[in-house]
C-alpha cells in the first residue's frame, strides 16, 4: 500500500490497489510517498510521515478548567487558534481564561500548529 505525503508529513492520498511501476511514477512526479503493509482507519486525520515512517500524531496537551464562570486554558501549544463555541457563535480566545456572564455548554476548540492534533472540550458553566 502506498501513502502519498507532502513535504510536512501531510497525508495527500492513499493507495491500496494500484499497477506495477506506480511508485516509478509518483517519483517521476516528484511525489513523496512511503510503503506500508497496512493503513490505518484514521490515517488521514490521526496519523503523519515522520522521516520515511507514518507516525501517530501527537496531542494537544492543553488543559481547559473551570471555576465558577471562568474558563482558564493552560498548555496551549505556541501558534495555536481557540475558539469558544457559546449558544453556536464562534467567539476567537486570545487570552488564557475567558469569563462568561450567563450559565450553559461551551465547546473549547484549540487548532495547534501541524502535526499537533486538534482538541475540543465541552465544559458546562454553572
Amino acid at each position: 500500500m502506498i501513502i502519498v505525503h507532502d513535504k510536512d508529513g501531510r497525508i495527500q492520498e492513499t493507495l491500496s490497489m494500484y499497477q506495477k511501476g506506480h511508485g516509478k511514477h509518483l517519483t517521476d512526479m516528484g511525489k513523496s510517498f512511503i510503503i506500508v503493509l497496512d493503513i490505518p482507519l484514521d490515517a488521514w486525520t490521526a496519523w503523519s510521515v515522520v522521516a520515511g515512517k507514518l507516525e501517530p500524531r501527537p496531542s494537544c496537551q492543553a488543559l481547559v478548567t473551570v471555576a465558577g464562570r471562568a474558563i482558564f486554558l493552560s498548555n496551549v501549544p505556541p501558534g495555536s487558534t481557540v475558539t469558544a463555541w457559546i449558544d453556536g457563535i464562534a467567539v476567537p480566545v486570545e487570552a488564557a481564561s475567558i469569563e462568561l456572564d450567563e450559565p450553559g455548554p461551551v465547546t473549547i476548540r484549540i487548532s495547534p500548529p501541524w502535526p499537533i492534533m486538534e482538541a475540543v472540550h465541552d465544559v458546562e458553566i454553572e
